[in-house]
C-alpha cells in the first residue's frame, strides 16, 4: 500500500488559464497544490494536462536532456523538472521540448519568497512552462525519484502487485493497471484515469503490455 501510494504522488495535473496570471500544479489524487507562475510566452489551456514527472538529465537542462523514455516516448506525456541557473530560461525550456517533454517545471536554486516570470523568445515553443519555489522543486524533485525506484509495481485500483506475464492497460498518461481492473473501473465509474483524473473521452489511443516486456 505505501509503494502504491508514492507511486502516484509525482503525477502532475498542470491547470494553465488563459490569462496567464497564474497556473496550478496539482497532485493527483491527493489535489496538493503548489505556487507557480507561468512563463510569460505561454499559450493558455483553460483544461490543463496531465503527465508524469522526470526529474532531467542534466538537471540544469543547459544541454541536451540524456532521460531515458524507453519504447513508449511517442505516446508519453511527461513534465521535466529542471533547476534554475547556468544557462538562460530558453536554452532549458528548448531542451525539454527537443527531448519531447510536454511541460517544463523550472524550480529556484535559492530559497526565496519571490517567484519570476520566465521572459523566453516565443518562436518554435509548444510545452508548457512554470517556474516553482526551491521548497516546491525539491519536493518534486524526492517525489519523482521515489516514483522512478518503485512506480508501477501495483495496481492502483486493487492494490494488487503485478506479475511477470500478466496483461495490463497504459492509459495515455502513461498509468498501468490490470487490464480487467481498468475496464471495469472505466465502465462502472467513468471516463477517466482513476489516478490522475485524465479525461479519456478525448482522441486518446490505448496500449497493452505483458508484465516485465517494458524496456
Amino acid at each position: 500500500m505505501r509503494e502504491a501510494l508514492f507511486g502516484i504522488f509525482s503525477l502532475l495535473f498542470i491547470a494553465y488559464f488563459s490569462e496567464l496570471a497564474s497556473s496550478n500544479i496539482v497532485f493527483k489524487p491527493l489535489s496538493i497544490s503548489l505556487p507557480d507562475l507561468p512563463a510569460k510566452f505561454a499559450i493558455g489551456n483553460n483544461t490543463g494536462v496531465c503527465g508524469a514527472l522526470e526529474v532531467a538529465d542534466p538537471l540544469d537542462a543547459c544541454s541536451p536532456l540524456r532521460n531515458d523514455f524507453g519504447s513508449n516516448q511517442s505516446d508519453s506525456i511527461r513534465f521535466a523538472l529542471i533547476i534554475r541557473g547556468d544557462c538562460s530560461f530558453e536554452e532549458k525550456i528548448r531542451n525539454a521540448q527537443n527531448k519531447g517533454f510536454s511541460a517544463a517545471i523550472v524550480y529556484d536554486d535559492k530559497y526565496s519568497n519571490n517567484l519570476v516570470y520566465m521572459m523566453v523568445n516565443p518562436k518554435g515553443i509548444k510545452v508548457l512552462a512554470v517556474f516553482v519555489s526551491k521548497s516546491a522543486g525539491e519536493f518534486l524533485k524526492d517525489h519523482a525519484k521515489a516514483r522512478s525506484s518503485i512506480a508501477g509495481e501495483t495496481c492502483a485500483i486493487c492494490l494488487e502487485d503485478y506479475n511477470d506475464g500478466e496483461l495490463l492497460k497504459v492509459l495515455p498518461c502513461q498509468h498501468d493497471f490490470h487490464s480487467s481492473c481498468v475496464e471495469s473501473w472505466l465502465t462502472k465509474w467513468g471516463t477517466f484515469c482513476p489516478v490522475c483524473k485524465l479525461d479519456m473521452t478525448t482522441k486518446f489511443a490505448f496500449s497493452e503490455i505483458k508484465r516485465g516486456s517494458r524496456v
